[in-house]
């Protein structure tokens, strides 16, 4: 292995919510760095943009780099880097490799190279240079010599934390898991690089759409609304006041009340002129001097008088104070409106803050308004409607504040035509890809939705191919991913068997839980399409889906509109069904038990929270060399009298994590084959592009003509994960990765495509 180290200093400037954003004309590289083996570091500075060309020698096999992705991007298109890649060229992302070596613990998530380069024996340099960038300083304005040494330090403290890791992973036996993972990294640098083309008249016409429907429903809503003090206006975005509609509750509102005595108004105090009659008394000024004639001459006959000096004759006036009826005494009163509720809130929704009566607040997010809406209430019906609608508008179109500032994801498509969005390997705590800025691997379902009467989300429907109408999006997704996970890591041999028999797992659990024959079933709900076995079989599919990700029975109730009596049946048919998931599950906790190592974390006890107990951490490593490191979690009492211990491994934790993360870890190995193939062909000569990853999927943009052809060959690229598992682990892999490929004119409009 000869290995070039590599770094480069850019310009700073943020936009589309990309920092020193490499797709930014206006950023370009005044600096780069490079080290290889048993060589000084050296350094190119340049004056001007264009300059830059990424050197690599024809010797050197591996680039290695720290958060190698930002300076890749910078450099995809050069030459040089793409000859390096196509005759093998590998990578070795230090910072990615130190997440894989703590086996994802938060503390290595997106860590920086000053975090962990004394645990390599570097030192830890002050940084100048990152200080002047807080200060706003661009890299130009930099002195060149102090961003040189810099860059310098970089480079080879880089080289030091690179070389630890390499023995780390030998070591720990994970140098093929690492390696492979690199190379899922340069597949997700191609997609980033490539982008999603966004149809913006499509987006707009569809968020017209969205907006006009929040409307109604907004209007609908209103309605329903009980009759409220002019001074209370109700607000949907405040938590409270959806607490208290929903649940029931007191608003605080503040109204301005009179201040009273002897049942009366009073008001302010103000001086006002009058003439002072012959018995005392006063005389308003203004009321006399508007009389005439006669009358005038009359009153004033009974006015006082000056008797000499200069005012002899004038009538006498004084300043009297007098009720300023324009201005009534008063001030700001909390009142409070009540509510009375449509439905009664879970305990465990409580919040910590209370209401203008001080009675309790409860949670009111998405997931609970989802949740609520399997209610049989049509407001709360309604309610979940227009919480689906401001989502979708806020997060996936944009939103315009008073200001006229837009937010939203349609705020990200660049000058391309393209959303680059970012594909983070070194986030989440399995090890499963997450995405940002935007988040493109949470874009909603186009499920037909009842509630809506239309498809659950437009959204997909503006990612549209770049060729416009000669080009197509291509997705291509594994069948139940996580269910044929359970059955490698399990080995459970009925599971195996189901899965090699392409059985439906969500008609087999329905026909268990409904004591029907599985035929039956799959008749009712796939050929007949009964309603209402087609509604059970989704129930049954969320059911699945939560189950594999550790979910306990009251979530999966939740979110399915199951009773928890039903979903604990289910989880009683699937373990009588496979077994050995059950199994699988207790060996991973008895692993993290007998690797348990104290730490200084210390929690409350659930049930006293003034105890604090101590919680251990303990690790379970998959046989594709994956680690998983558990903490420990102060038990409940009534598990605290049966195991005699203070703190367990947290049991959802245990069956969500190694399954997701391995499915994680082998979809980017296929990312990785799924990368060479397409280098090795040039993209098909540009005419089809890897642009997206969602967990257990790919996105292609492809012209139509090539369509057939990408998909007779990604589809076995794919579905190789068994022989992956024999070249790289050798292990002997019981169950299929199926497969199934779809493309059309956007990502929504989607027909089967036939391998």
């Amino acid at each position: 292995m000869s290995y070039s180290v590599f770094d480069l200093e850019t310009t700073i400037k943020k936009s589309f919510k990309r920092t020193a954003n490499c797709f930014d004309p206006d950023n370009w590289v005044v600096a780069a760095g490079y080290k290889d083996f048993n060589v000084e570091s050296r350094t190119v500075y340049f004056l001007q943009p264009d300059e830059y060309e990424v050197e690599i020698p024809d010797h050197v096999t591996m680039l290695v780099g720290f958060n190698i992705k930002f300076d890749l991007l910078y450099s995809w298109n050069h030459k040089r880097l793409r000859a390096f890649l196509k005759r093998g060229g590998r990578i070795w992302c230090c910072q990615y490799a130190e997440y894989l070596l703590e086996g994802m613990q938060p503390h290595a998530q997106m860590c920086s190279l000053d975090d962990i380069i004394l645990n390599y024996g570097g030192d830890l340099k002050i940084d100048e240079v990152k200080e002047l960038w807080k200060q706003g300083i661009d890299t130009p304005d930099i002195p060149e010599d102090l961003l040189i040494k810099y860059l310098h330090g970089d480079v080879n403290n880089t080289e030091r934390i690179f070389l630890g890791q390499l023995l780390r992973a030998k070591k720990d036996s994970c140098v093929q898991d690492i390696m492979q993972r690199m190379e899922g990294l340069l597949c997700t640098t191609e997609m980033e690089f490539n982008g999603l083309h966004v149809n913006v008249q499509q987006a707009e016409s569809d968020r017209a759409i969205l907006v006009e429907e929040l409307s109604h429903i907004s209007a609908e809503l209103e309605g329903t609304l009980p009759e409220l003090p002019p001074e209370l206006v109700f607000n949907w975005g405040s938590p409270v006041m959806k607490s208290c509609l929903i649940f029931g509750g007191s608003v605080k509102y503040v109204k301005w009340t009179p201040t009273l005595e002897d049942g009366g108004m009073t008001y302010v105090q103000r001086n006002e002129p009058h003439y002072i009659a012959l018995d005392g008394r006063f005389v308003r000024k203004d009321r006399v001097d508007a009389l005439e004639g006669d009358q005038h001459a009359k009153i004033t006959e009974l006015l006082q008088k000056f008797k000499a000096g200069k005012r002899a004759g004038e009538l006498k006036t004084k300043n009297v104070k007098v009720d300023d009826t324009d201005k009534p005494k008063g001030k700001l009163v909390e009142y409070g409106f009540k509510f009375d509720g449509y439905t009664e809130p879970k305990p465990e929704w409580r919040g910590k803050n209370t209401d203008f009566n001080d009675a309790p607040i409860y949670s009111c997010g998405g997931d609970i308004i989802k949740e609520l809406s399997v209610r049989n209430i049509p407001f709360l019906k309604a309610l979940a409607n227009r919480e689906k609608i401001a989502k979708d508008l806020g997060t996936y179109y944009y939103t315009v504040d008073d200001d006229g500032n837009k937010k939203g994801m349609l705020t990200c498509v660049m000058a391309d035509g393209r959303i680059h969005h970012k594909l983070n390997h070194h986030i989440t705590i399995t090890s499963r890809l997450s995405s940002s800025d935007p988040n493109l691997q949470n874009v909603p379902r186009d499920d037909f939705d009842v509630l809506l009467g239309r498809v659950k989300s437009y959204v997909k429907r503006m990612f549209s191919s770049r060729f416009g109408d000669d080009g197509e999006m291509i997705e291509i997704d594994y069948s139940q991913l996580e269910v044929v996970v359970q059955g490698l890591l399990s080995g459970d041999p009925q599971l195996i068997k189901d899965l090699i028999a392409g059985v439906d797992f969500h008609c087999k659990r329905l026909s268990a839980k409904l004591g029907e024959p599985y035929e039956d079933v799959i008749r009712k709900c796939k050929v007949d399409e009964d309603p209402e076995y087609v509604q059970m079989r989704t129930m049954i599919k969320g059911f699945t889906f939560q189950r594999a990700y550790g979910a306990g029975a009251t979530a999966i109730a939740a979110s399915t509109g199951m009773s928890v009596d039903e979903v604990k049946k289910l989880i009683d048919v699937e373990e009588r069904l496979y077994p050995g998931i059950t199994a699988f599950y207790d060996a991973v906790t008895e692993s993290c038990e007998s690797t348990r190592w104290p730490t200084m974390i210390r929690e409350p006890l659930p049930d006293n929270p003034s105890v604090y107990v101590q919680c251990g951490r303990g690790e379970y490593r998959t046989p594709t060399q994956a680690r998983f490191v558990f903490t420990e979690a102060p038990l409940l009492k009534f598990l605290r009298k049966r195991t005699g211990r203070e703190a367990g491994f947290y049991r959802p934790a245990i069956q969500n994590w190694p399954v997701q993360g391995v499915g994680g870890q082998l979809v980017q190995f296929v990312l990785g084959k799924l990368f060479r193939h397409f280098i090795s062909n040039d993209n098909y000569n540009g005419n089809a592009l890897l642009v997206n990853t969602v967990h257990d999927c790919v996105w292609i943009d492809c012209r139509k003509e090539y369509t057939k052809q990408v998909v007779a060959e990604v589809v076995p690229i794919m579905e190789s994960v068994p022989a992956i598992l024999k070249e790289l682990f050798d292990i002997d892999c019981p169950v299929p990765f199926p497969v199934q490929a779809e493309a059309g004119p956007n990502m929504q409009e989607l027909q089967h495509v036939s391998n």
